[in-house]
């Protein structure tokens, strides 16, 4: 008997125990916490996989950037040479066999207003036989013709700089005059009134070379009219024209080393 009440007691007790640790805790957390447990060791193994990840260091870095540059760099010169093969394509095609005549020259620099310039400065000179006044073209049209030589380079002239001058005449092979430079601008000088001109006609080269033979040659594009100053009691009319080329946007151009 003594010994079942022992027993009663000791039940009593361990309840007693019991109830006083759960009104410490809610029921939720009686069931959340022992689960929390068993999934906070994987969670922070995967936590810190990810904070610990290898980040690159700077020398891959570094080498990542300088193959993005040469990258880069050789997208450029791909395009530059896609643009030169097809200028050399062109201008074969205007002018078939007599192409061995003329030099392809890659422009390096202008000189003048950024959006029309009235000088060129190429990548061939005295080493590439270029010679004062000989006439430079893209396609059939005049671009100018070269002033200053330097040994691995040259200046050109454009038609709409101030020192450039040359025989000009209308495509019929009538309208004569002389075509020079006024900075923005092309103009035909001394034609006589009694020549007939007209808005948009073309005008061409006459042709002309020195004593060394080198010049500019007969029936080059020099550009279209786009406007006539005449006045019927003067001796003289002139005519305003515009190149059919941009000057500032051209990458090779192709001296006339003969004709």
């Amino acid at each position: 008997m003594k010994k079942n009440y022992v027993v009663i007691l000791g039940i009593f007790i361990l309840a007693s125990f019991t109830l006083i640790i759960l009104s410490s805790i809610s029921f939720s957390d009686f069931i959340i916490l022992p689960i929390q447990k068993i999934f906070s060791v994987p969670k922070s193994f995967v936590y810190s996989l990810k904070v610990n990840k290898k980040q690159p260091a700077n020398g891959e870095i570094e080498k990542l950037q300088a193959e993005n540059k040469r990258l880069s760099e050789k997208l450029v010169e791909y395009y530059s040479l896609k643009k030169d093969n097809e200028a050399l394509r062109s201008q074969f095609e205007t002018y078939g066999p007599q192409s061995q005549t003329l030099l392809p020259a890659k422009v390096i620099g202008a000189i003048g207003n950024f959006s029309l310039p009235h000088t060129l400065i190429i990548d061939k000179g005295k080493k590439n036989g270029v010679r004062t006044d000989m006439a430079v073209v893209s396609g059939k049209n005049l671009i100018g013709k070269i002033g200053m030589v330097g040994v691995g380079y040259s200046q050109v002239i454009l038609m709409t700089n101030q020192n450039f001058k040359t025989l000009g005449k209308g495509a019929d092979g009538d309208t004569r005059g002389v075509v020079i430079g006024k900075d923005d601008f092309i103009l035909l000088d001394k034609v006589t009134t009694t020549q007939n001109l007209s808005k948009d006609d073309i005008i061409l080269t006459k042709g002309e070379t020195n004593n060394s033979g080198i010049g500019i040659q007969n029936d080059l594009i020099v550009g279209k009219i786009i406007s006539i100053n005449k006045i019927e009691s003067q001796v003289f009319q002139s005519a305003k024209i515009e190149s059919l080329v941009k000057f500032d946007e051209l990458q090779t151009v192709f001296v006339q080393i003969g004709f």
